[in-house]
């Protein structure tokens, strides 16, 4: 327990990368509930919210690889302050964008239904914060 408020103290980024895991815990989530419940069914639509759960289940992957590294001693040196952690940043941001480009979309079902009005408040609020933060 100690080690792990060792390594989090030397990073100022360990709150911004728990963070990311909380939110693309809870938008991984979202999206699969989102996707299995949606009425769209059109080819498009599908392929859009595969993707949407690909980029999710990425986000997720690579923030829950972030934070364990972060909390080890011996492997944060792999990853703190290196150019490592900027490329997986670019990429988050990349993912994250993305991500809210699709469930924001009326036409794919996800976080809004067809009339533009928010159906999985989860989805869309933690998609938005995910890439906010």
């Amino acid at each position: 327990m100690a080690a792990a408020a060792t390594a989090a103290s030397t990073s100022p980024r360990f709150g911004y990368w728990v963070a990311f895991f909380i939110f693309s815990t809870i938008t991984l989530g979202a999206t699969i509930e989102a996707q299995a419940h949606t009425d769209r069914l059109s080819p498009a639509a599908q392929s859009n919210q595969r993707y949407a759960v690909a980029c999710a289940t990425i986000l997720f992957l690579l923030s829950i690889m972030v934070v364990i590294l972060h909390t080890k001693p011996l492997l944060s040196s792999i990853i703190l302050g290196t150019k490592i952690e900027g490329f997986i940043i670019l990429v988050l941001i990349t993912f994250w964008t993305a991500l809210v480009a699709i469930v924001s979309d009326t036409r794919h079902g996800l976080a809004t239904d067809s009339s533009g009005s928010i159906a999985n408040g989860n989805l869309y609020y933690f998609s938005w914060a995910g890439l906010a933060t």
